[in-house]
């Protein structure tokens, strides 16, 4: 191929490449301008009681949701850890989500169980919408599980003994 051979090649290389240009142009222009691309910038989490049991339900309901079920409640923390993070949190703050607020200052503690009647259950399997799905617990290690009428912390605590139930509606427990 001879000099003008070559050259028609890159004129029209160089059309292409233009024409791909003018045509994805405004769109990388959109995408950049919505500042999608941008880190987002990170928050402190100092979630209460009741927006960490919003915050833990959404997690399970997102398992639940992509696996059919809801995770053994033996190892429910374990099984929604990495469906707590949002992009604005650092992995410490989004472990604030599982650990009930009293219980901060106190590594290693939750203070948050699993009622087994959810265990690898289907949502509509389970009768009651109103049956305590995560509530505060005695146990305050991770992964707590039980029967929310003999394991749910008792007594008259800051913030009350909460519960969240099957429907996501939030519970006052004895």
């Amino acid at each position: 191929m001879g000099k003008k051979g070559v050259r028609g090649v890159l004129i029209v290389l160089a059309l292409v490449i233009l024409g791909v240009g003018v045509w994805l142009g405004p769109l990388v222009r959109d995408v950049l301008k919505s500042g999608i691309l941008d880190k987002a910038d990170a928050r402190v989490y100092e979630g209460n009681n009741t927006e960490n049991l919003k915050m833990m339900y959404a997690a399970l309901m997102a398992y639940h949701n992509s696996e059919d079920h809801f995770p053994d409640s033996s190892g429910w923390v374990t099984a929604i850890e990495n469906r707590i993070k949002t992009a604005d949190l650092t992995e410490a703050d989004a472990q604030k989500k599982l650990v009930r607020p009293d219980l901060r200052n106190k590594p290693g503690e939750y203070g948050y169980a699993m009622n087994d009647a959810a265990s690898k259950k289907y949502k509509g399997d389970l009768k009651d919408p109103k049956m305590p799905l995560l509530f505060n617990s005695k146990a305050t290690q991770k992964n707590a599980n039980g029967d929310p009428n003999g394991a749910a912390r008792t007594g008259q605590h800051l913030g009350g003994n909460l519960a969240i139930s099957l429907d996501g509606t939030i519970l006052r427990l004895p």
